[in-house]
């Protein structure tokens, strides 16, 4: 035998069950934080004579730096398209240097940490070789940006990404280079990189 189970629903007319609105909210966290590494995390640039440097670092004279790489990983991977991955640099501006012109480039610690020459600094150079053009250095005094790569607005990071970067000694351009006020000694600058979205 076999069983037949139906069923009617019948509606009246006009007869509805009232709208439920529900709300749903919900949190999106991005719990990574990038990892970045310095290499090496101190660097010690060749002895160098001051009659090498005074009176020479014009436009046209090359400047040689050490290499410094950073290597940066474990980014949120969110990128946000008004925004693009970059790096800041601050350190603290020569003050033997005059106040304006190139002393945004040129860095030296305060005091005596910065060492016991006179009229000399460290550049943040952007190629090996260069010259002491503000399109060869980066600002060391939180201004300026460095990019990341070709990254643009938008972009994320990818694991183990390399930005290489060089560090020269000199006395600045032609202005800043002249005998007076120069001493041989040593030297020391402490720049202070951050890795920003903006």
């Amino acid at each position: 035998m076999v069983g037949v189970l139906a069923g009617v629903l019948l509606a009246s007319p006009g007869v509805r069950a009232s709208d439920i609105p529900l709300m749903f909210t919900a949190t999106i966290t991005s719990a990574g934080t990038c990892s970045w590494s310095a290499s090496p995390a101190s660097q010690t640039l060749d002895a160098t004579d001051a009659s090498d440097l005074i009176g020479k670092n014009t436009a046209s004279v090359t400047l040689t730096g050490k290499s410094i790489t950073w290597t940066i990983s474990g980014c949120p991977k969110l990128g946000v398209a008004s925004v693009t991955p970059r790096m800041t640099v601050s350190g603290t501006p020569n003050t033997e240097v005059p106040l304006g012109g190139n002393r945004a480039w040129l860095s030296k610690d305060a005091g005596t940490a910065g060492g016991t020459s006179k009229g000399f600094s460290i550049v943040l150079m952007k190629t090996a070789t260069a010259t002491f053009t503000a399109s060869s250095l980066y600002k060391i005094d939180g201004t300026q940006t460095i990019p990341i790569g070709s990254l643009g607005a938008g972009a994320n990071i990818p694991d183990n990404t390399q930005v290489v970067l060089y560090a020269g000694m000199t006395c600045g351009a032609t202005t800043d280079c002249l005998p007076a006020g120069k001493q041989a000694g040593t030297l020391q600058s402490t720049l202070t990189f951050d890795l920003v979205y903006q």
